[in-house]
């Protein structure tokens, strides 16, 4: 758990913020740290998920299939207040194949 991290009962999910290797400005590139990058990470992951999964309760939306993904992949930690875990991209995507193969 990162020093700046916010943490505690209404975390659902946690992802890398700190020392993230990363570019930097004037065609750099080093550590840095910030929720920026855990956000970043989360989004970005969404956004995969987002162009494979199916609406499988039929509400017109996506998010809660990708949201249910998200937390089913995370890899679980010893450190309370992360909610589901760290999340995991193999994780959620290992979940969208295991779903696509138990349809009927």
């Amino acid at each position: 758990l990162a020093p700046l991290s916010n943490y505690g009962a209404w975390v659902d999910v946690a992802a890398p913020g700190f020392n993230v290797y990363s570019t930097l400005p004037e065609n750099s590139y080093g550590y840095k740290s910030g929720t920026s990058f855990a956000a970043a990470y989360v989004s970005r992951l969404a956004a995969l998920l987002l162009d494979i999964v199916s609406d499988t309760n039929d509400n017109g939306r996506l998010n809660d299939e990708i949201r249910k993904l998200l937390e089913a992949g995370c890899r679980e930690t010893e450190t309370g207040g992360m909610g589901k875990g760290i999340v995991d991209a193999a994780g959620s995507l290992a979940q969208v194949s295991y779903s696509a193969q138990s349809l009927p």
